[in-house]
């Protein structure tokens, strides 16, 4: 399995017009370098719970190969894996600092009813 690390210094995680965002961003510019974004339909307006199924259609372009998120692990609140059509690719987001929001709770929203 090919592995990619990602430092990540700054994580937001907020609700806004029926959609829940949780931003992992690689420094604290504006205009970050690597950043991944993860969406999901909320029932409310600015909360409540997920509407639907989560859709995995994250790809990812990797050496000219798009592979597709099949997968996530939240080892700690510092490190998460995303895995990649079915371990073939991981990526690990490496959490620099503490951060005040409870990630394991957004990923649930985002990934999970």
């Amino acid at each position: 399995m090919k592995t990619i690390s990602l430092d990540i210094a700054k994580v937001v995680a907020y609700i806004e017009d029926y959609c829940a965002v949780l931003a992992f961003a690689s420094d604290l510019s504006d205009m970050p370098e690597n950043y991944l974004v993860l969406t999901r339909e909320t029932e409310q307006q600015d909360g409540g719970e997920a509407v639907g199924d989560f859709e995995w259609d994250l790809a990812l372009d990797f050496d000219g190969e798009i592979q597709h998120l099949t997968d996530y692990e939240l080892c700690s609140q510092q490190m998460i894996k995303f895995y990649f059509d079915v371990d073939h690719l991981c990526l690990t987001l490496n959490i620099l600092d503490e951060q005040d929001i409870n990630i394991e709770q957004w990923l649930e929203l985002i990934f999970k009813k």
